[in-house]
């Protein structure tokens, strides 16, 4: 995943996956991680 070192504030999007949260640099960023999350978490 693209994201590294994202300040995490009210407004940084996120989103859930397997009860784990994941913080995004960016609305496409999450939009593209909500479509297929299991591709970018493989990426690691």
């Amino acid at each position: 995943m693209g994201c590294i070192d994202v300040a995490v504030t009210e407004n940084t999007p996120q989103s859930t996956y397997e009860g784990k949260t994941y913080y995004f640099c960016s609305q496409r960023c999450k939009t593209d991680f909500d479509k297929k999350p299991s591709k970018y978490l493989t990426m690691r």
